[in-house]
């Protein structure tokens, strides 16, 4: 409607231009009611589910004082659109509540974003609530309005993300919400900032939110000073995924032999996230092997490269693993229980032929290869010609199910070297289907592209990007695509797991897609 005051406003003042200025105007607004007329012809059923979709990705609207942002756009279009946006509870079930300004009246600033919140509440009927509040702004004003609220409605909590200063009177309202207050809490993820200001307070602060210990909490994530997670008062055996400390933070690692108690109540975890730092001393009496028989994705980031994590433990169903080192040698291969079911491999680790050859050939089945090093990386082999099947090798095909490959940071291999690679691996009895690479430091020798369109338009998916950087591949490789995401066919680079960063399975980025 803005777009056609202003034209109409110029085809009323410029003379010579009118009849054109008309034109223009005559066509816009024919197509503008065109489509609108399409849409109001749809079942309200049917445009409901329109408006479902056209919600983020990850199924949560921003509660925010300085934009507008769907479900509130779609009420603005028309009064039916409004009537119809205001009447669907799922479009309001879910909320980022982001405070990340410094406002000049903090007080008046928290009282609008409260506001908000209680609007988007009391249109969300009752269902079960996925809640998100991240708190960055560095004029603070008072949280307690905003926890107040969410409080008291506790019981619909189902997934909740807590992202705060570590001050004490941010958390002081939560400390009196009990495990009978959260009946359908099932995932929760606490990201306490600035917290090695506190460090000797902070592990104490968990202590007392006892809500935590509510028998319905499957997914749990500590973000920040994971090394004490052992004392939190959680239940642990009905735990599924457990999550600790974060890639993009300088977090202190956990002690694996003080949580070896803990994680053998931990019988029904899934996926385990931890930064490890022990390893095995000379006199150190053997233990039982910590045998977790449902547990099929971890992620481990191996401060010393010589845990003793793989040592002790005993997985039998693993499926996925992810393995972050400063070192490229694979400590865990020879002590994997079960590597033949082991499907999804992510090496973020600089990396040498003999270790990488290694580690493939111990792990036959692979499906899904991702090897990352987050800045500019030249190994002592070229990766792509190391990859090719070679059926007279008296070793076997490396890697013979590789369907998926993501390479990022390796800067020793040629373009043409990467072609011959995608083609032979085409004639192999299980071919590529994806291909993701990104190099930091050099720019591309040749454009493969229109050598693989039969392969393209088979439906081969490949992604190539030179002379990047770390910014802008962040999010750039795809990871592991479990069933969730393979079902609801979404984009590669927000798969369901990728535990060390934002997305893995307990976390918030795929809370109100169940």
């Amino acid at each position: 409607m803005q777009k056609i005051s202003e034209l109409a406003a110029m085809a009323g003042t410029e003379g010579d231009q009118r009849p054109q200025k008309w034109d223009e105007l005559n066509e816009f607004v024919e197509s503008r009611l065109a489509l609108l007329a399409m849409g109001c012809k749809l079942p309200q059923d049917v445009l409901g589910e329109i408006f479902k979709l056209l919600l983020p990705p990850n199924g949560r609207s921003s509660i925010t004082v300085t934009r507008v942002d769907s479900p509130l756009q779609l009420s603005h279009v028309c009064r039916d659109w409004r009537s119809l946006a205001l009447s669907m509870p799922s479009l309001w079930a879910g909320m980022d509540i982001v405070v990340d300004t410094a406002p000049r009246d903090p007080a008046t600033y928290v009282n609008r974003v409260n506001d908000a919140l209680k609007a988007w509440l009391s249109r969300s009927g009752l269902l079960p609530l996925s809640i998100s509040i991240i708190w960055t702004s560095q004029g603070f004003g008072s949280c307690s309005l905003l926890m107040e609220t969410l409080k008291a409605v506790s019981l619909r909590w189902r997934h909740m993300r807590f992202s705060l200063p570590s001050y004490d009177f941010f958390f002081s309202p939560l400390r009196h919400i009990a495990p009978k207050d959260v009946p359908v809490l099932r995932s929760v993820v606490i990201d306490i900032r600035d917290a090695a200001e506190t460090l000797p307070s902070y592990p104490s602060q968990l202590g007392f939110l006892p809500f935590l210990k509510a028998s319905n909490i499957r997914d749990v994530s500590v973000k920040t000073y994971p090394a004490n997670f052992y004392r939190y008062p959680l239940d642990w055996e009905n735990l599924r995924n457990l999550s600790l400390g974060s890639r993009i933070r300088d977090n202190s690692a956990v002690a694996f032999m003080q949580a070896l108690p803990t994680l053998r109540r931990c019988v029904n975890l899934e996926t385990l996230t931890m930064p490890v730092y022990d390893y095995l001393l000379d006199g150190v009496p053997p233990t039982v092997p910590l045998r977790l028989e449902n547990l099929q994705r971890v992620a481990i980031i191996d401060s010393l490269n010589n845990t003793i994590f793989f040592e002790r433990t005993d997985l039998p169903n693993l499926r996925h693993l992810e393995y972050h080192s400063i070192i490229g040698r694979f400590v865990f291969v020879p002590h994997l229980s079960a590597p033949e079911r082991l499907t999804s491999l992510s090496l973020h680790t600089p990396l040498s032929a003999d270790h990488l050859q290694e580690c493939l050939r111990f792990l036959p089945r692979v499906q899904n290869l991702v090897i990352r090093w987050e800045r500019p990386y030249v190994g002592t082999f070229h990766l792509f010609p190391f990859l090719i099947p070679h059926p007279d090798d008296p070793h076997g095909i490396l890697s013979p199910e590789l369907q998926h490959l993501c390479c990022v940071g390796v800067e020793d291999g040629s373009d043409e070297e990467l072609l011959e690679m995608i083609l032979a691996r085409a004639r192999a009895d299980v071919p590529l289907a994806a291909v993701d690479m990104t190099f930091f430091s050099r720019e591309r020798e040749m454009d493969i592209v229109p050598h693989l369109r039969p392969l393209i338009d088979q439906g081969l998916s490949i992604s190539l990007r030179y002379d990047a950087t770390t910014a802008n591949v962040s999010r750039g490789c795809s990871q592991f695509a479990d069933s969730h995401d393979e079902r609801r066919r979404v984009d590669p680079g927000a798969s369901e797991w990728d535990p060390i960063s934002e997305d893995w399975t307990a976390d918030y980025s795929r809370w109100g897609l169940e």
